[in-house]
Formats: structure tokens, C-alpha cells, sequence
């Protein structure tokens, strides 16, 4: 038993050498969930994360994490009462003319396409809204002009359902701007155009041969850039059926070819 226990801390002394920031990193998502509940929950996790490295490690360890994990629920608090200030602001403002500059691309059609935006100007400028609007789908990088009013985000209506509004709020959304059904102005500077050509060319050039509409297209777009079909339920359950969901998660295969391409560039640079 004492060499199984002795070569249980080699290893764990090994893991945490390799990873030196990986068990501050878990402190402060844990105190980030706990706060996501209930401020003093963050509180509380702090204060037991902290008596727990300092058990385990010393002091030194329980002042890092206690260091950690306050930063991370001040950051947390910060932010969350800035969006929530933000939404009240916002939804309590008139209906009027609003500029924002689109954080993606419209996701939707002509006829109605929805995209986060950071507002310019306004009653909040930089806050940070998902535009619902009409008209030729913008790009990223635009600059959209439109009349219309602030909206809180959608509460659930019945028990079970997916909670859209905590979903948007967690984004940093304090806002849903509904325009008005005449199309607003928008302004595509140059590198915006640029960046848009370059993803709808790799966009397209993933597929390049397939059909576009087709299932193995829309695997590998999911896949290599994190694109969400909108019939994604019949999608995942193929994988989850298949037992392999849990490679694709949260784009995570697509997460790890950047990743890997990063790591290759830096190790043709010269860096260990």
C-alpha cells in the first residue's frame, strides 16, 4: 500500500510539472460556477479551494488559489453586473435609429438573419446585443444602422426547455435589438470584405467536390470549422448513437487542428 500511495504522488508530481497551471486554472472555473449560482457560493468555493491547497501544499498553495479565485470572482462580478446594468439601460430606452458594428456574420436569410453586435454610440456604447434584422445577410466587421427597440433575452416558457436567455447572458448579451421590418443601413468596410472572401472561400473549399446541401458536407463544415447546421439534433444523434459525440464536442476536433497547426508553426520558428 505505501508503494502504490508513494507512486500515486510521483505521479501526481509529475502531472502537476507538466501542467504547472492547470490546477489554478480548475480553481478558478470552479469559483465561477459556484458564483454563476449565488455570489457567496463563489465566496464559499474560494475560501474551501484555498483551505484545500493549504492542506494539501502549504500556505503558499492556499494563498496562490486564494489569489486566483478572488481575481476570478471579481472579474465574474464585475461583468455580470455590468451586463445586467447594461440590459436594464437598454430595454428601458425608447424605440430609435441604433448603429452597432457585427461581431459575426448574419446567421438566418434575406427575410430575417440574427448575429451578435457591440453597439456604437447609443444609450450603452460597447455594449454587447444580438441584432435581429432584415435585408442582404451582413458580414463581420460591418457597421449596421437600424431603427427599433431593446428586448430582454427570451425567458423560457415551459418546464424543461433549453434556458436561451442564461445562454445569451453567459455570451456577454445584454440585449436583443428587434428592428423594425424596413432594412437598415449597412457600411462593409474593406477588411471586412477581405475577411469575409476568406472564410466563405475556405468555406467552400472544405467541401469542394460534395454537395453543399449534402450530409458529409455538413459534417465536415461542423467539424473543421465549428459551423451549426440548423437540423444539428438529427446530427448529433448519429454521433451519439455512434458513441464518438464526445470527439466532436464543443468543436473540439477543430479546436485541437488549430491548436496542432499553432504548435507546428511555433516549432518551424524555433520555439521549445
Amino acid at each position: 500500500m505505501a508503494g502504490e500511495a508513494s507512486a500515486a504522488r510521483l505521479a501526481r508530481g509529475r502531472f502537476e510539472g507538466r501542467h504547472p497551471l492547470f490546477l489554478a486554472a480548475l480553481v478558478a472555473a470552479a469559483t465561477v460556477v459556484a458564483a454563476d449560482f449565488r455570489w457567496w457560493a463563489g465566496l464559499l468555493a474560494v475560501v474551501f479551494l484555498a483551505s484545500l491547497g493549504a492542506i494539501r501544499s502549504g500556505w503558499r498553495c492556499g494563498l496562490l488559489w486564494c489569489v486566483v479565485g478572488m481575481a476570478a470572482l471579481v472579474v465574474f462580478l464585475v461583468r455580470t453586473n455590468g451586463r445586467n446594468s447594461a440590459e436594464m439601460v437598454l430595454v428601458s430606452s425608447p424605440h430609435g435609429e441604433v448603429a452597432a458594428r457585427l461581431l459575426k456574420d448574419g446567421d438566418g436569410s434575406e427575410r430575417s438573419w440574427v448575429a451578435p453586435a457591440r453597439l456604437l454610440g447609443g444609450p450603452m456604447d460597447g455594449a454587447k446585443v444580438l441584432w435581429k434584422g432584415g435585408g442582404p445577410l451582413p458580414v463581420a466587421g460591418s457597421i449596421i444602422t437600424a431603427k427599433g427597440r431593446f428586448a430582454s433575452p427570451p425567458e423560457p416558457r415551459n418546464p424543461g426547455e433549453f434556458d436561451r436567455a442564461g445562454w445569451l447572458r453567459r455570451q456577454g448579451v445584454a440585449a436583443v435589438f428587434e428592428s423594425d421590418w424596413e432594412p437598415g443601413t449597412v457600411q462593409t468596410g474593406w477588411l471586412a470584405r477581405i475577411g469575409a472572401k476568406i472564410r466563405h472561400g475556405f468555406r467552400e473549399r472544405v467541401t469542394e467536390g460534395l454537395d453543399p446541401a449534402s450530409e458529409g458536407a455538413v459534417v465536415i463544415r461542423a467539424v473543421v470549422i465549428g459551423e451549426q447546421p440548423p437540423d444539428a439534433d438529427a446530427l448529433i444523434a448519429a454521433f451519439r448513437n455512434s458513441g464518438t459525440l464526445h470527439v466532436f464536442s464543443v468543436s473540439g476536433l477543430h479546436v485541437a487542428m488549430v491548436g496542432s497547426i499553432g504548435w507546428l508553426v511555433l516549432s518551424w520558428l524555433g520555439v521549445p
